[in-house]
């Protein structure tokens, strides 16, 4: 795929072939990056807004690391949304040359999502949004997706994080894993009734065939360049339903 001939791009030029290269991406302005699309979605101050590196700055990025960059964030949330994979973003690890770069889009992406699902109105209230058990999976795998990308943030930028901000990262995922469980929970019907035996809880979930039923039908209407972007990541394409041994 693309990404990883411009891995190998990479490896082989020259610096001096790496100033012309440069210089092409930063003349086609179909190759600008846009980051801190999220400033867009934000309604409160937060300790983990993106700052300008400049007075009057457009948040508008030119040059192969941010070209590579969106790129690998791109594959690390398509395997987030259509793979059980649990560090997603793994799968693509951005190289030195674009790392700076890399945290930056993955942040951004990051914020998006979060502050995207906080102005949702079924979001706010899914117990009383009337969602069928698809619309709740769609909704699940948003939350998995911020999720996804805030624990990515997080681990790769950590160092450069004060301690205010770790703790503001904390509170966004509190409120997206009780999103989470209130959607699977309360709308999807997926172990609502809890029942002690012994010193021990049992968990028996009422719709859980019904609701994974849903999820591979989505599955299996992803389109196809999706599914061939996730398998060369990974080397493997996501299961579809016939895949699946019938039980």
């Amino acid at each position: 795929m693309a990404l990883s001939q411009l891995d190998r791009l990479l490896d082989a030029i020259s610096p001096e072939e790496l100033r012309v290269v440069e210089e092409i991406i930063a003349a086609r302005p179909e190759l600008a990056v846009e980051t801190n699309v999220a400033r867009n979605l934000q309604r409160k101050p937060s300790l983990l807004s993106e700052q300008g590196s400049h007075a009057g700055d457009d948040f508008v990025r030119r040059g192969l690391a941010w070209v590579m960059a969106l790129a690998r964030v791109e594959l690390g949330a398509m395997a987030a949304g259509f793979t059980d994979e649990e560090d997603p973003f793994s799968l693509a690890r951005p190289s030195n040359y674009e790392l700076p770069a890399y945290i930056e889009v993955l942040s951004d992406g990051m914020r998006s999502h979060y502050w995207s699902l906080a102005a949702d109105r079924v979001a706010k209230n899914p117990r009383q949004a009337g969602l069928s058990d698809s619309q709740a999976v769609a909704y699940v795998r948003r939350v998995h997706v911020a999720l996804s990308f805030l624990r990515a943030f997080r681990d790769r930028a950590r160092p450069h994080l004060a301690p205010a901000q770790i703790t503001e990262l904390r509170r966004w995922e509190n409120d997206l894993e009780k999103l989470k469980w209130a959607l699977l929970f309360d709308v999807l019907k997926l172990g609502t009734h809890l029942a002690g035996t012994g010193g021990s809880t049992q968990v028996k979930s009422q719709r859980l065939r019904g609701s994974l039923d849903v999820a591979d039908s989505a599955l299996a209407e992803l389109p196809d360049c999706v599914k061939n972007a996730v398998r060369d990541v990974d080397g493997t394409s996501p299961p579809s339903p016939a895949e699946t041994p019938a039980e």
